[in-house]
């Protein structure tokens, strides 16, 4: 054994981590038929920790507050959660790894999801959309502020027929599409940091269960 796995094996306890999980993840870990779920995260964080969803726009889309805006409002149309208001993560560890060091995480306490059927990131399609009506999209951003929401029922369409790709069941089926999945709660998730001996030794736990 590598000194530096020691170290964390000796510094957390991998039976009270174990425990911790299966005691306050148990609807997350029946949900996802414990299934790993990833999050790419671009900050430097310790192997293991415990994070609040904080309720902003998401990083990675301060530049793109518009399409943050437009989703939530459709979303709302659906009964869905919003986006400012969600984490991103996925079943893939290729796309996890596009947005930082890849952790997988767990979900504590009760939890909302939303996924899409059809887009690994829904970022990318809006982009695409963008650069097709780039007419359009100028107009409706130039507006003054007082029409702009009535201005942009035109762009709200697509935002409508987007968010519809989505679904707010099966979280299994999410995470084996490897496809973009938002969650949320009140309570925050658990990270624990792929490649790490304490990663290794959870995940030799869970096999059993």
């Amino acid at each position: 054994m590598k000194l530096k796995e020691a170290i964390e094996i000796l510094s957390v306890n991998v039976q009270e981590v174990y425990n911790l999980i299966t005691k306050d993840c148990s609807h997350f870990l029946t949900e996802s038929k414990n299934l790993p779920l990833y999050k790419g995260i671009s900050v430097t964080r310790e192997f293991f920790f415990k994070s609040i969803i904080a309720k902003n726009i998401p990083t990675g889309l301060q530049d793109n507050k518009g399409f943050v805006k437009g989703f939530d409002n459709a979303a709302k149309y659906f009964g869905f959660i919003k986006m400012s208001d969600s984490t991103f993560c996925t079943g893939s560890k290729v796309t996890a790894n596009l947005h930082g060091t890849i952790y997988r995480i767990f979900m504590i306490d009760d939890f909302k999801y939303l996924w899409s059927r059809a887009f690994s990131d829904s970022l990318i399609h809006y982009v695409d959309y963008v650069e097709k009506n780039r007419d359009d999209y100028d107009l409706i951003h130039r507006l003054p502020r007082e029409t702009y929401e009535e201005e942009l029922k035109s762009g709200y369409d697509f935002f409508k027929d987007h968010v519809n790709t989505y679904s707010s069941e099966n979280l299994d089926r999410a995470i084996k599409s490897k496809h973009e999945i938002m969650i949320t709660n009140s309570s925050g998730f658990y990270a624990i940091k792929i490649n790490s001996a304490l990663y290794r030794n959870i995940c030799k736990k869970f096999k059993k269960i």
